[in-house]
């Protein structure tokens, strides 16, 4: 956006004035002579490139000169700000909804590879770790775990409260539910067993 000097009157100009002008700017036509007048005080054009008739705004730049430039140039500059911005936002909403997509992808893959004989899901537990909830009840030698306990047994059924598929599940960028990431590695060390018993078998 191109700025244009004005030349203020060499008199002591009304304290008022310089206030009302500093506090947001000044509307004004550029007359056929070159003369911007602002709220009655004469303001000269230092450089020629605005047509008489045209619509400016006055104010103060850094550095406390008076400048001008044409109001439909201002509009068009701010809506090219406010495009830039738009588009900015809609690069990162788009690169936000690719990682959330490519998280849903990597937990998938992930949980797809634990095999166990019950049926289960995830849950958390007082952290951000996320554990193999089980669905039903689970023996296996020693190992002994009832409907609702996590395969960890860092909480039994009896106090699961942490374990809600609405609050546990995650949205993906698309806003589709995702089952998280088992990430507990007492619960994955456990589960092991029996990928190694499907990998003999």
């Amino acid at each position: 956006m191109k700025t244009y000097a004005l030349e203020r009157p060499r008199r002591m100009l009304n304290q008022l004035w310089t206030i009302q002008v500093q506090a947001g700017g000044q509307d004004a036509v550029v007359a056929a002579d070159g003369i911007v007048k602002v709220l009655g005080v004469p303001l000269r054009l230092k450089d020629a490139g605005l047509e008489p008739g045209t619509a400016v705004h006055v104010w103060f730049d850094q550095t406390g000169e008076c400048v001008c430039a044409a109001i439909d140039e201002i509009k068009r500059a701010k809506q090219a700000l406010r495009d830039a911005e738009e588009a900015k936002e809609k690069q990162r909403r788009e690169q936000r909804r690719q990682q959330l997509n490519a998280e849903r992808t990597e937990a998938q893959k992930y949980n797809a590879r634990i095999t166990l004989p019950v049926r289960w899901d995830v849950g958390r537990w007082n952290t951000n770790r996320y554990h193999i909830y089980l669905l039903e009840p689970l023996t296996a030698g020693r190992l002994k775990r009832t409907q609702g306990d996590y395969l960890c047994g860092a909480r039994s059924k009896t106090d699961n409260k942490w374990y809600d598929p609405s609050d546990t599940w995650l949205l993906d960028g698309d806003g589709n539910r995702f089952q998280p990431k088992v990430t507990c590695t007492a619960c994955l060390a456990l589960a092991q067993r029996w990928k190694w018993m499907k990998e003999s078998s």
